[in-house]
């Protein structure tokens, strides 16, 4: 009887601890789609929505990539990484269909529920600006107004 209540109890500290890891992957999922929605609505709210998947898959690629940190916030908030971030505290609040729209875009890219449109690239710029470091890298892809590049 003994081996049965310590089999019992081994199978309910898996399950506590299956739980608590589900709980700690949904609530790093809540803060991933924050992060990431609201790098497609500062980045990209004014493109079509297909401009808008395709700086979500740049943020998500970078998350994949050794270059950048390995998480999403850690990526939109990398120091040099995203133009918004560097006035983020003097922004407004997103807000109404462009946000609610940014985070349908997040959830989508962020579950891989998309094809991919700008093949593995990482970085990315307007169309109206040219950094130096354009000629230094691949480009893969024009969407909207911003170019992909690896």
């Amino acid at each position: 009887m003994l081996g049965v209540t310590i089999a019992v109890m081994t199978i309910a500290t898996i399950d506590v601890a299956l739980d608590k890891a589900a709980a700690r992957r949904a609530e790093q999922r809540v803060v991933d789609l924050d992060c990431l929605a609201r790098n497609i609505y500062y980045e990209s709210r004014g493109e079509p929505l297909v401009g808008q998947y395709a700086v979500a898959e740049v943020t998500m690629n970078r998350v994949r990539s050794p270059e950048f940190p390995n998480s999403v916030c850690g990526v939109v908030s990398h120091r040099g990484a995203f133009s918004w971030t560097y006035n983020k505290d003097t922004l407004a609040e997103p807000y109404g269909y462009e946000w609610r729209r940014a985070k349908a875009v997040a959830d989508s890219v962020y579950d891989n529920l998309e094809s991919p449109l700008v093949n593995g690239a990482l970085f990315y710029h307007a169309t109206h600006v040219s950094p130096n470091w354009a000629a230094t890298r691949t480009q893969v892809a024009l969407v909207g107004r911003h170019l992909f590049y690896l």
